[in-house]
């Protein structure tokens, strides 16, 4: 899906012109809807994202991200679906926008960089090289290590290593 964008830098990741290259619109929420955001079909992976104003930019952009895979590879509309159908729907949405904003080409990179440093790199730092939330970093590195990461360090022998922190 990004092979054609050439993005090289995590920064350059525009959803709006990734939105645009697809056919889909962005329109904000109209007055007196109460939903933050609202994904409408109009022809195959084409449609209009609402998006309520005013919101933070790192969040209108996850949130305009699930929208546009909701489009790009749903067609049913969720009111006629069961409820873990539309569960089973937002996770892969959510799945699906964790690798189109921390695509594992700039993810491995990340790993590179972190290899020639000494010291660990923490998830927070992930999430504002990417621009996104932490939360959201961490879902994207839980999707790739198979398991909670809140940082990823250099071994002696210069490969990498994540770290997971435990509560007592």
């Amino acid at each position: 899906m990004l092979e054609s964008f050439n993005f090289e830098f995590a920064d350059e990741l525009d959803i709006g012109l990734i939105c645009y290259k697809y056919g889909i619109k962005i329109k904000p929420m109209p007055m007196g809807v109460t939903n933050i955001s609202k994904a409408i079909p109009i022809k195959g992976r084409r449609g209009i994202i609402y998006i309520q104003s005013g919101l933070n930019p790192i969040i209108k952009k996850i949130i305009l991200a699930e929208e546009f895979c909701h489009l790009y590879s749903h067609e049913q509309k969720q009111l006629e679906e069961s409820n873990s159908s539309i569960n089973k729907v937002e996770n892969q949405a959510k799945t699906m926008a964790a690798y189109l904003l921390m695509p594992s080409s700039l993810l491995g990179e990340v790993y590179i960089s972190i290899c020639q440093q000494t010291q660990a790199v923490l998830v927070s730092e992930i999430a504002d090289h990417f621009l996104v939330t932490e939360e959201f970093a961490h879902y994207r590195l839980e999707l790739a290590f198979g398991h909670p990461v809140h940082g990823i360090t250099k071994l002696p022998d210069g490969s990498h290593a994540t770290i997971q922190m435990f509560e007592e």
